[in-house]
């Protein structure tokens, strides 16, 4: 049967549970061409239904492994806020970037001594401001960091 044929008369196929069901059981999804989502509402529930446990053990996990990757999203999310980052870079260059927080991460397992990356330039100086670019970070300790300030040095 036709699916613009049951839609006419207010009726949709779900293609996971195979039942036949009125519009008003299926979410609405504006990227279809329909308007109307492929699963039924109670199929879409299921389907996004995850063991509150299962899901923090996953996101921790993530989390711990790849810490130096989770370090350079929110960097570069907080750059994007104070719009320091420049929408020219190429794809290199925002590797160079995740790898300067990878480094750090992986120093300060290896010496104990915790690492922060640092704008040579800082994002919000007085005079002057920097960009979250590779040619303005360098991996330095956090002693040294925060002794630092928000001022060239």
């Amino acid at each position: 049967m036709n699916t613009w044929f049951l839609q006419r008369f207010g009726y949709k196929y779900c293609s996971k549970c195979t039942n036949i069901l009125l519009l008003e059981e299926y979410s609405t999804n504006k990227s279809r061409t329909s308007g109307i989502a492929d699963y039924c509402k109670s199929c879409d529930n299921n389907y996004y239904k995850i063991d509150p446990d299962k899901k923090k053990n996953l996101n921790s996990n993530y989390r711990k492994n790849n810490a130096g990757k989770i370090n350079a999203a929110t960097a570069k999310r907080r750059a994007a806020k104070l719009l320091a980052t420049p929408k020219w870079l190429t794809a290199e260059q925002l590797k160079e970037i995740e790898q300067f927080y990878i480094l750090a991460k992986e120093l300060e397992t290896l010496n104990n001594v915790k690492y922060h990356v640092d704008h040579i330039v800082p994002l919000q100086g007085l005079n002057v401001s920097g960009l979250h670019v590779p040619w303005n970070l360098q991996v330095i300790k956090a002693h040294d960091n925060i002794s630092k300030g928000n001022k060239l040095k």
